[in-house]
């Protein structure tokens, strides 16, 4: 993890990555420029907010989404647990997941029509948006 040197002896730095609900130990080293390492300082971190992952699409394009064991979220049925597909007219699709750590999703797309769409994954922790990437354009479907 980066730091950044907000002067005077004071570094500060994010980390999003606590995923599952519980307490995190975190243990913390510096080095000098010589190459000296700090005696450890420790500290605790307890994630209360789960994180959440929606997948959408906009355009011509039907959006499904699928988990490790095969089960499915999209306009026909959702059967993933925690997830849900929500449509926000003809043309606008998200599938919401509660993902732990070790999830893995496969994102699958069927070009309807022009085969022009946006795809638009991000990440949450509670209501703040830690993470988002649009992919534009007719390569996608």
């Amino acid at each position: 993890m980066e730091l950044s040197d907000k002067g005077d002896g004071v570094y500060e730095g994010t980390y999003y990555r606590f995923l599952d609900l519980g307490e995190y130990r975190i243990v913390i080293y510096a080095i000098d420029t010589k190459g000296n390492v700090s005696m450890p300082a420790e500290t605790f971190v307890r994630q209360s907010q789960s994180l959440q992952l929606s997948v959408s699409v906009e355009g011509s394009a039907n959006l499904a989404v699928y988990d490790a064991a095969n089960n499915e979220c999209s306009k026909d049925g959702c059967d993933i647990p925690q997830a849900a597909f929500t449509a926000a007219d003809s043309r606008g699709q998200t599938v919401s997941l509660s993902p732990s750590a070790e999830d893995v999703y496969r994102i699958v797309l069927q070009g309807t029509e022009s085969g022009f769409a946006d795809v638009t994954v991000s990440e949450y922790l509670g209501t703040n948006q830690i993470f988002s990437d649009k992919k534009s354009g007719s390569g996608i479907v």
